[in-house]
């Protein structure tokens, strides 16, 4: 079987990214012309759509394959190494905004007398604030902390036993984001705007899931860069398209400005760790590069 090298990655990297930015674009302008506001569904009889969502498909199908294949390098190996530069910063800029996006979510829901909450203080639940929506609201502003403590502790490079515990942390948040967005009772459940928000998120979600393997020794590569490549091209082209559209007032998003700003920075931390496996690093045993030492899920 084709053993993948660093070029190899280096390549599926780039072309996540590069796809990605395209089909941000791609997706900005069919929006911009044919989703109708406020209910975030486009106009019936438009083709462009469709094709958009198909060629999507076809982009992430395109990066799994690297899943077919076996790479050279293993993440669970790679975890005690140096972090890079561009992984220190990552990390820190996913830490600071999940501490403000965490900020002015309490500031916003305190400033709105708790509205958001009030099935679980005992309001009456009403059309857009349900029990499940109050319920996963406070579970955001819950676990963004350790989440962001989380990726501070990585800036310092401190791998101690709590790190597994942190880096859950941050799966729980990003499973929180995504059903507070299915819960989202002001958007229709068959929205494909809220169902490509909620897609990426479960992307982003995996490669967390990877995260926390890679600290524990238990990840395969076959799984570990796929899903690094398919959250990079899913963020990118969710992230940027949707922070487009709601200043073009065409999609109404809870999180705001900066839960795309934290959505975008995971992705920026992403790229920061694979790049670390495109550059030269000291020699290793041949067993650190052997996924059967690793498991499988």
């Amino acid at each position: 079987m084709k053993t993948l090298t660093k070029k190899h990655i280096l390549g599926y990297t780039a072309f996540s990214a590069a796809a990605g930015l395209l089909l941000a674009v791609l997706r900005t302008v069919i929006s911009l012309g044919s989703l109708e506001p406020g209910i975030e569904m486009y106009m019936q009889g438009t083709p462009l759509p469709t094709i958009l969502h198909i060629v999507i498909v076809l982009c992430a199908i395109a990066v799994c394959t690297a899943g077919l294949q076996k790479f050279c390098d293993n993440p669970a190996a790679d975890k005690d190494a140096p972090i890079s530069q561009f992984t220190l910063f990552a990390s820190m800029f996913c830490g600071f905004l999940l501490f403000a996006y965490d900020f002015f979510l309490i500031y916003d829901v305190g400033s709105a007398n708790w509205d958001a909450i009030g099935p679980l203080i005992g309001r009456p639940q009403t059309a857009a604030v349900t029990m499940a929506s109050a319920v996963f609201t406070l579970c955001l502003m819950l676990f963004a902390i350790p989440a962001a403590i989380s990726f501070l502790k990585t800036a310092r490079g401190n791998l101690k036993p709590s790190q597994p515990f942190f880096e859950t942390m941050v799966v729980i948040w990003l499973i929180m984001f995504a059903l507070h967005a299915y819960f989202d009772a002001s958007i229709a459940f068959n929205s494909p705007i809220k169902i490509m928000r909620i897609l990426t998120m479960l992307a982003l979600t995996l490669f967390a899931i990877c995260e926390v393997r890679r600290s524990l020794d238990i990840v395969t590569s076959r799984l570990y860069f796929p899903i690094a490549f398919l959250a990079v091209l899913l963020g990118l082209t969710h992230g940027i398209s949707d922070a487009v559209l709601l200043g073009a007032g065409k999609i109404v998003l809870a999180e705001g400005y900066l839960g795309i700003a934290v959505e975008l920075s995971y992705v920026l931390y992403i790229l920061s760790r694979l790049l670390r496996f495109c550059v030269d690093k000291p020699a290793a045993s041949a067993s650190d590069f052997d996924d059967s030492t690793t498991g499988d899920l």
